[in-house]
């Protein structure tokens, strides 16, 4: 499912919206406390290190930081493919599992 920024911010009913009500009200419930950029781990090959990224989610996490998120900027997504960068989201989200929310952006030009 893709989202649209106003799916998430907005709560306005006017607006058609494919996110329920339930989900944008815990997304705005989680969205408190420090935020933890996600610089992304690389092997000598330069591909991604995942197990290194899984480790540092871990370690995030049980530090209580309530918000992981990848930038385009910070995290180097420029760097990568989609197919990277989903991976990626792949590898943070399903290492958070619910223990922190994990949101991205990407810049398209």
């Amino acid at each position: 499912m893709t989202l649209a920024a106003d799916d998430i911010i907005s709560a306005d009913d006017s607006k058609p919206s494919n996110v329920g009500d339930g989900a944008v009200r815990k997304v705005r419930d989680q969205m408190k406390g420090p935020m933890a950029s996600i610089t992304i781990p690389y092997n000598k090959d330069y591909s991604i290190d995942h197990g290194a990224l899984r480790g540092w989610v871990d370690y995030m996490c049980e530090k209580k930081v309530p918000i992981l998120f990848l930038t385009y900027g910070d995290s180097e997504l420029y760097n990568l493919s989609e197919q990277e960068i989903e991976a990626v989201i792949r590898t943070v989200a399903g290492q958070a599992r619910g223990r922190a929310l994990v949101t991205g952006g990407t810049l398209h030009g």
